[in-house]
């Protein structure tokens, strides 16, 4: 049987009005002269025939089970990948007839991935331009795809502003940990400086000590000889346990530890400095695709 078979589309519903045959798929209008070159033979051969599946599709579509019908236009793709009516018929499909209601922040980004592997297919087949000559099909298309891709702007808009809260946050938990660490050096400098002046009056009051001790000797001189030996030997390895255990031992342990920590709350300074600088500039970098996100949203928003 002989029917008028859509150049474009491949689809073979093509009616006549006024001097044109037009394409009841995708609109396409073709001049009453060219009647010749869009005649085709359709085959009638079961489940196998690229017809078959499209009608079986198309009752699927007209049922708006979209589902079944993607399953069968899955089908006439694997069998007749070189029919751009197949992959027309996939992105109906998808979309639910363009039906923009099933469009979320979530799977827009899915879904673009999706038309635009379609679109791929059926430019490698033909050549068509979003004008009314090639029908409303390109149209209803190009409206919905930037209907998802202003989706996905808005979800990237979204992520992108969870990733400055939570970079932003840990800059401020970075300042803190500085002011903490400058805070503790300050104490440990305090400390350090106690001890530096610790070692340098012991001397004086092993001195000082040692001076009253003689005085008291000459002061007890009268209780004699044995009293002043006990008395010197006692002020002496009293004073000189003083000095040397605290100057020698103690002062030495604690700065050592005072300026191992003085180092490390130094160190810890620098690199938390330095992350802050890494995320400073990552927060940069994301306000500024922020900015681009926002421009497309904005281009989209006054197309549609």
């Amino acid at each position: 049987m002989e029917a008028l078979i859509c150049k474009l589309c491949g689809s073979n519903d093509l009616k006549k009005s006024g001097e044109f045959y037009i394409c009841e798929y995708c609109g396409t209008k073709y001049p009453e002269k060219m009647k010749m070159e869009l005649l085709g033979e359709v085959k009638v051969e079961g489940v196998d025939n690229l017809d078959s599946l499209l009608q079986r599709g198309d009752t699927y579509l007209k049922l708006k089970e979209y589902d079944n019908a993607e399953k069968v236009f899955n089908e006439a793709a694997e069998k007749y990948p070189h029919k751009v009516i197949v992959y027309i018929k996939q992105i109906t499909a998808i979309t639910k007839n363009f039906n923009t209601n099933i469009i979320t922040n979530s799977n827009a980004e899915q879904y673009l991935s999706n038309l635009e592997n379609l679109e791929n297919k059926i430019n490698l087949l033909t050549e068509y331009s979003n004008d009314n000559e090639n029908g409303l099909f390109f149209e209803n298309y190009k409206k919905y795809k930037n209907h998802v891709k202003l989706y996905k702007y808005r979800n990237d808009l979204s992520n992108h502003k969870k990733q400055i809260n939570t970079i932003e946050q840990t800059i401020s938990e970075n300042y803190k940990k500085i002011d903490k660490c400058k805070s503790d050096l300050k104490s440990e400098n305090g400390r350090k400086q106690y001890l530096e002046f610790e070692k340098k009056i012991g001397p004086v009051l092993f001195i000082v000590f040692l001076s009253i001790s003689i005085i008291t000797i000459t002061f007890n001189i009268v209780l004699g000889i044995v009293f002043l030996v006990i008395t010197l030997f006692l002020a002496i390895t009293i004073g000189y346990a003083l000095y040397d255990s605290h100057a020698r031992f103690h002062r030495k342990l604690d700065m050592e530890d005072t300026n191992r920590y003085i180092l490390h709350n130094v160190k810890e300074i620098e690199d938390l400095k330095n992350e802050n600088t890494k995320y400073t500039n990552q927060l940069e970098d994301l306000e500024n695709q922020l900015g681009i996100i926002e421009s497309k949203i904005e281009e989209l928003t006054k197309e549609l």
